[in-house]
């Protein structure tokens, strides 16, 4: 089962990727960030296998209309999510078990 959700992406040493424009698929074994519009059949995806996801937490808002959810990983690198529905996207991530900042749900 997974769970698919649209926004955009920063991921490191390979692109910045503005809302609307990554589908995240959530499942239990790996979380999957994909570009839509036609660009996947020439780069991607990217993967980030469930095992190597030491926390994800809420990022900083500041001036932006959307929010941003960071996703630590195993070699101390953070890949970001953006989206206008965190609440959700972080709900999701912790019923497929990955390990959530108990900060995560303060109000920013």
């Amino acid at each position: 089962m997974t769970t698919e959700f649209i926004g955009g992406a920063w991921m490191p040493s390979v692109a910045r990727v503005f809302p609307r424009g990554i589908r995240l698929k959530v499942s239990e074994e790996k979380l999957e960030f994909r570009l839509r519009y036609g660009l996947d059949r020439f780069f991607g995806p990217w993967f980030l296998e469930h095992s190597k996801v030491k926390l994800v937490f809420r990022e900083p808002r500041g001036l932006n209309t959307y929010h941003t959810i960071g996703i630590l990983v195993s070699n101390d690198v953070w890949w970001s999510f953006y989206t206008y529905r965190p609440e959700e996207v972080l709900d999701c991530l912790e019923e497929f078990g990955y390990p959530i900042d108990p900060n995560a749900r303060r109000n920013r």
